[in-house]
């Protein structure tokens, strides 16, 4: 049987139709209307929880039975399924308030509503820092973590005296990526050695 390429398209396992192309398309739209993320406050309180138990993101997927990137997504701030949003609050023992849920009501292109207000997706970046320092220089280097500290959102510095290690991760918003960049910039000078990851 020979069939047209207009009305059939060669999938990895099978051919299928354009009708059942259209009908899976169709109920994407329809799956990603029962959507559901959190605001930057939301995921520092579920990133706590996390941290409180002693778990890795890598244990919470395990748990869950959700795939590593599902988890990092929704920390983003991004939409996962609602199905998603439950199990991890349900493994994680906790209760979030309804000001930190995003509900998305509308297809893959619509706005975030939350509360009657109609906002626009925003972009949560984050940083991860490590660095190595000699003894005469960690009172300039306190005092430039203490500034980063303020700049970065849930930010966690680990200071190790006995390997002269100092780690730094966290998340900013784009506002204050200027800043954030300058500090780094005054700490490559401070450290002898430095390794950055945006």
């Amino acid at each position: 049987m020979l069939r047209s390429k207009k009305a059939w398209q060669l999938t990895k396992y099978c051919w299928i139709s354009k009708k059942e192309r259209t009908k899976g398309k169709n109920l994407m739209a329809q799956r990603n209307r029962n959507t559901v993320g959190v605001d930057v406050e939301g995921a520092l309180i579920i990133r706590d929880k996390i941290a409180d138990k002693g778990w890795t993101l890598r244990h919470l997927s395990d748990f869950t039975q959700l795939s590593l990137s599902t988890i990092n997504r929704f920390l983003r701030g991004k939409f996962v399924e609602w199905s998603n949003f439950k199990e991890i609050l349900k493994v994680l023992e906790l209760e979030l308030e309804d000001k930190y849920i995003t509900k998305k009501i509308d297809t893959l292109n619509s706005p975030r509503r939350t509360n009657g207000k109609v906002t626009r997706p925003t972009l949560q970046l984050g940083i991860f820092m490590s660095g190595t320092f000699t003894e005469d220089k960690r009172p300039q280097i306190e005092r430039t973590l203490r500034h980063l500290q303020k700049l970065l959102i849930g930010c966690k510095i680990n200071l190790r005296d006995d390997q002269g290690v100092v780690t730094v991760s966290g998340d900013f918003s784009e506002d204050k990526r200027l800043h954030i960049e300058a500090t780094i910039s005054e700490l490559e000078d401070l450290f002898t050695s430095i390794e950055v990851t945006w």
